[in-house]
């Protein structure tokens, strides 16, 4: 808005915004210790604005401002009537832009789409054949044979068949080595239950939608391929150590980058408001509460390395360009 003029006298400064609407100058009038200020709302009708109110200050009783009022509540009542109708047809996409959509977000409803699918195939974790491939760590089956004697009565002296026996054992990452590098990734797409699935696709779209809306497929991506080998790999060493090389890890999950994908909402949060990215605190108290009660073992078997290694990841990829403009 732009000042055209001060007017001690209110009824002369209203009768000067009335004619100014009549020549389709918007105006708005407000009280101050000099008098009446007038303003105009639109730029562009500034020069216009004070050739008239120039007019109006030389000759405010002119007969063209008698009456002017009348038209002036006729021009009011025809811009309210467009303005109404301008409402009714339009449509307000303020709340759409922020809701996250296959369109928008395809990486994100990839990988929900491909963990859903991965689900329907493995029997939700129940068809152990179907789930191997998609392991970090193959396993080698190996076929022993043992004796064992006819008659229980005569272990040592009486007859004895060979019996087969099976045994597995995990090859450890022999086969990422050998070229299966898709194993440091897929275990994400895997889930045990149906509660595991819902629970990690539900905070992926939220997350991961939020991330894709504000700063693309490709951040978002990077994260995602980032945050799985990492949080797979943390996990295997993990289950290397507390149970022994030879042991078949078995894990998966999307969670390890919910937690990457959390961490990274969170510092964005706190550090780069201009990212347009918020978390509520109430939701970092909820989802770190999470991570403490998977850790007790209260919930069952859960990949908690996994969890602590891509919440560390996204942590680091979220606020590492604040910590390199401080340097």
């Amino acid at each position: 808005m732009r000042q055209v003029a001060t007017i001690a006298d209110e009824r002369q400064a209203r009768r000067l915004a009335d004619y100014l609407l009549t020549r389709e100058i918007t105006t708005r009038v407000d009280p101050s210790p000099g008098g009446w200020i007038v303003w105009i709302h639109r730029e562009d009708k500034l020069d216009q604005a004070r050739q008239e109110v120039s007019a109006f200050l030389a000759d405010p009783d002119d007969p063209k401002y008698a009456g002017v009022s009348r038209a002036a509540d006729a021009a009011r009542r025809e811009l309210e009537r467009r303005e109404r109708e301008h409402r009714r047809k339009s449509i307000n996409l303020s709340g759409r832009l922020n809701v996250p959509s296959a369109t928008r977000c395809p990486v994100t409803y990839a990988l929900i789409a491909l963990s859903v699918g991965v689900a329907i195939l493995t029997g939700l974790g129940t068809n152990m054949k179907a789930i191997s491939p998609f392991l970090i760590a193959n396993r080698e089956v190996k076929v022993e044979y043992r004796e064992v004697s006819v008659d229980p009565a005569d272990e040592e002296e009486g007859p004895k068949v060979r019996v087969p026996t099976l045994s597995s054992r995990s090859t450890g990452l022999k086969a990422v080595r050998e070229g299966q590098v898709w194993r440091l990734i897929t275990p994400i797409f895997l889930h045990f239950g149906m509660m595991h699935l819902v629970f990690n696709m539900l905070w992926l779209q939220q997350l991961g939608g939020l991330i894709e809306l504000r700063k693309g497929r490709l951040t978002m991506a990077a994260i995602v391929l980032i945050s799985a080998v990492v949080s797979n790999l943390g996990q295997f060493f993990w289950d290397m150590q507390a149970h022994g090389p030879e042991q078949w890890h078995v894990f998966g999950g999307m969670s390890g980058v919910v937690f990457a994908l959390f961490g990274y909402c969170w510092m964005k949060s706190d550090y780069d408001p201009a990212s347009d990215i918020k978390i509520p605190s109430n939701s970092i108290v909820w989802m770190l509460l999470w991570l403490v009660v998977c850790m007790t073992g209260a919930v069952g078997p859960i990949a908690n390395a996994a969890h602590v290694a891509g919440l560390g990841v996204g942590m680091v990829i979220g606020f590492a360009p604040h910590l390199l403009r401080d340097w």
